[in-house]
């Protein structure tokens, strides 16, 4: 299988054991593998080398192309690789939009086949199984299972429920009114201000933060704070994700001996997670600004 965290690639047998790993210079946004399990394809967000699309051997874990496709990561909704023709076809869909609406095709060289080839059809071996256990039909249990799926996608109640329990279970208030009407106007904010998502505004971020360690100038510090700031307007927004950055802009405030706007970083950071390895270096900045 291939999966991915953050900027790290993995490739991993089927109980998601890792069998390799590597790192890229951007975070990953999108991941497949070939149906033989032969072939990964790992496509990371634009970072210091732009947005880079590698195909991997799967079984010596070599490099088979890495480069730029005419795709942008972000507009990926699906994957699929041919590794016995050598292609792949990206689907994409616009901004916003949740089910792909074009596909792309691709050489393992990364040349565009023009129109996009067909993609492979994988049997789903487990319905398969399943409609041979229940002694019926495959084209019937496809029916069932996809009637059953509708009915669920359809309705929310159950994930409503779902987290109001886990939420007790770890003695979590669950959202107010307040909070609902809070969270939307964040939102209506955000959209006004870009369309891009969160995750690529912390990917510039990261960029500039990356920047910042090379070359500290206000004008690149003034665009990272200001990508970590919309980016946290939007309340999909992974609040781990976002408190390490803060983090992050705080150790570069550090080094740089401007102890207040460390402070700030530090203290926003560990706002959003309270777990955060802060607090000591808080109260360091806390008693030296004190004195």
């Amino acid at each position: 299988m291939a999966c991915f965290y953050e900027k790290r690639c993995y490739i991993t047998d089927r109980e998601l054991k890792p069998l390799a790993y590597f790192d890229a210079d951007a975070y990953i946004a999108a991941c497949g593998i070939s149906d033989d399990g032969s072939v990964a394809l790992f496509q990371t967000a634009n970072g210091p080398s732009g947005e880079v699309t590698m195909l991997i051997d799967a079984n010596t874990f070599s490099t088979i192309a890495a480069g730029a496709v005419p795709v942008s990561a972000n507009s990926v909704r699906g994957i699929n690789v041919d590794s016995t023709r050598k292609k792949f076809t990206l689907f994409t869909a616009k901004k916003r939009e949740t089910e792909w609406s074009e596909k792309h095709g691709f050489t393992f060289s990364l040349e565009p086949t023009v129109p996009a080839d067909e993609p492979q059809e994988i049997p789903d071996y487990g319905a398969m199984k399943a409609a041979e256990r229940m002694g019926i039909p495959y084209e019937e249990y496809a029916a069932i299972l996809k009637k059953a799926r509708d009915e669920v996608e359809s309705d929310d109640s159950w994930e409503k429920e779902l987290d109001a329990k886990n939420r007790a279970k770890a003695g979590i208030d669950g959202p107010d009114a307040e909070t609902f009407e809070k969270d939307a106007e964040r939102l209506r904010l955000y959209k006004e201000k870009t369309d891009l998502s969160p995750y690529e505004l912390l990917e510039k971020a990261q960029v500039c933060m990356d920047e910042l360690k090379e070359n500290y100038t206000e004008l690149t510090e003034q665009k990272a704070a200001g990508y970590l700031r919309l980016s946290a307007l939007n309340p999909k927004m992974s609040a781990y994700q976002l408190s390490n950055a803060y983090k992050e802009l705080g150790q570069i405030y550090d080094r740089n001996e401007l102890k207040q706007k460390a402070l700030d970083a530090y203290r926003e950071g560990l706002r959003l997670n309270p777990a955060l390895s802060v607090k000591k270096r808080i109260k360091q900045l806390e008693k030296e600004l004190n004195a």
